[in-house]
C-alpha cells in the first residue's frame, strides 16, 4: 500500500552540505504527500557522489533485477554528465592502479574548442541512448518513470551577493556552463523522451540563496527543486500515483 519513489542523481541528490531532512528527495517526498494526501509515499535517496547517467542508469538495473520495483523512479540529471563528459566514472584511473599490470587509465583532455563540442555533443547522445534505456527499463518493470534536467548556478540563475555568496562556481565545470545552452535546446526539442522535464529554470526568480554552496543546492532550493518537478510532472500526466 505504499508508493514508493526511487530518486537516482549525483552529490546533489544525495545533498552535500544540507542534513537528511533538507535533500532534494525529502523535499519530494512531501511535496508528493501534500499533492496526494491520501496516499503513503516514501522518496528513497539514492543518490551518490559523482555519479552520472550511466551509473544511475546501472543502479536502477541492479536494484530491478534484484526485485526492488518502485512505483516511479526519478533521475536528476545534469551537472555530472557535463563533469564526466567524458564516460569514465570518477575515480576510476585511481582504481585501475590498484589491478597489477594492467594499462593506465587516463582522463582525455580537450585543448581546443571543437574538441571540447565534440565531446559534448557524444555526451549528449550518450545521454539521450540512457533516457531511452531508462524507459524501456520502466516500462517493462511496470514503474513510473521522470527525468529531470537540473538546475545549475551558471545558467538561467541570477548570481548576486544576495543569491550566490560563494565564489566562481566554473571551478571543474566549465564545459556545463558553456553547453548547458545546448541541453536545453535538445531537452526543448524533445531529444530526451517524454519522460524528460526541463527544470534547468526552476531558479530564474531567486530572491535568497539556493545553494548551500557553489553548487549544491539549499534546503530552500531543495523545496522550491521539488515543488516544480511536480507541478509540470503533474500538467503533463506523468505521475499516476
Amino acid at each position: 500500500g505504499v508508493v514508493n519513489v526511487f530518486v537516482f542523481g549525483g552529490s546533489t541528490t544525495f545533498g552535500y552540505a544540507v542534513r537528511g531532512s533538507d535533500t532534494f528527495p525529502a523535499a519530494l517526498q512531501e511535496e508528493l504527500r501534500r499533492v496526494y494526501p491520501a496516499r503513503r509515499i516514501a522518496c528513497y535517496n539514492f543518490g551518490c557522489g559523482y555519479y552520472f547517467s550511466v551509473q544511475e542508469r546501472l543502479r536502477f538495473e541492479q536494484l530491478l533485477a534484484a526485485g526492488h520495483v518502485p512505483t516511479l523512479a526519478v533521475f536528476l540529471d545534469g551537472l555530472n554528465d557535463f563533469y564526466a563528459v567524458h564516460g569514465v566514472p570518477n575515480f576510476a584511473p585511481q582504481v585501475a592502479k590498484t589491478f597489477p599490470g594492467a594499462a593506465p587509465l587516463t582522463m582525455p583532455t580537450y585543448t581546443t574548442d571543437e574538441q571540447a563540442r565534440v565531446a559534448v555533443e557524444i555526451m549528449l547522445a550518450r545521454y539521450a541512448a540512457n533516457s531511452l534505456m531508462l524507459e524501456a527499463l520502466a516500462k517493462e518493470w511496470g514503474a513510473g518513470l521522470l527525468l529531470i534536467g537540473q538546475p545549475v548556478p551558471f545558467h538561467e540563475y541570477q548570481r548576486t551577493p544576495r543569491t550566490y555568496p560563494f565564489r566562481n562556481p566554473l571551478t571543474g565545470h566549465h564545459l556545463a556552463a558553456a553547453s548547458y545552452p545546448r541541453f536545453r535546446e535538445l531537452a526543448v526539442a524533445g531529444r530526451f523522451r517524454s519522460s524528460f522535464i526541463w527544470c534547468g529554470d526552476a531558479f530564474t526568480q531567486a530572491e535568497t540563496p539556493l545553494y548551500a554552496d557553489s553548487v549544491h543546492y539549499s534546503p530552500e532550493g531543495n523545496r522550491i527543486l521539488a515543488r516544480v518537478v511536480v507541478e509540470r510532472a503533474k500538467a503533463r500526466g506523468l505521475l499516476k500515483l
